[in-house]
């Protein structure tokens, strides 16, 4: 992970363009007003709206794309090969499913309003590293994710644990 943030304050210096974690730590005010406009509103269609908008901005720095439910249904459900990861988000979670880690009842959780919540920009940076497009997905077949510990020892994971002073590694009913 380490690797990861200088490669992209070195990018950030040259090319003068925001890291994820900086962009993200910058969305912290515009999250917890989308959060309390959406914990006070009452209409469904505009909930939907707030909902969006927080995905949007949770994702976004990300290097995601926001794709409807009609491409989830038709798209990725229906793949011959299924997906090694899945990134599931709510207005104040982001969870990272690992396909490979499914059985043992194991996923990544991150609690966003707690992480966005700190003055810690470390949290910040392994929460993006972790979740970034590049770290899951790779154009030779493997991703910089598959060889972190945590997908693969618990001692990694309950560090990583401590490092986000959040449940990251649960275990699920």
């Amino acid at each position: 992970m380490k690797k990861r943030y200088k490669k992209c304050a070195a990018k950030e210096k040259k090319e003068k363009e925001r890291t994820p974690y900086s962009v993200l730590a910058g969305s912290k005010k515009k999250f917890f007003n989308l959060s309390n406009q959406l914990s006070n509103e009452k209409t469904e269609d505009y909930q939907k709206e707030l909902q969006n908008q927080i995905t949007e901005l949770l994702l976004t720095p990300l290097g995601y794309n926001i794709k409807s439910v009609d491409f989830v249904t038709k798209k990725i459900f229906s793949l011959l090969e299924p997906l090694r990861w899945m990134i599931l988000v709510s207005t104040n979670q982001v969870i990272l499913l690992d396909r490979t880690r499914w059985n043992d009842k194991r996923l990544l959780r991150f609690d966003i309003e707690e992480i966005l919540g700190r003055k810690e920009t470390s949290t910040i940076k392994a929460m993006c590293t972790l979740l970034h497009k590049n770290s899951l997905i790779s154009k030779v077949g493997y991703s910089e994710c598959s060889s972190l510990s945590c997908c693969n020892a618990d001692a990694e994971c309950n560090r990583m644990c401590y490092i986000m002073k959040t449940h990251c590694i649960v275990r699920i009913a």
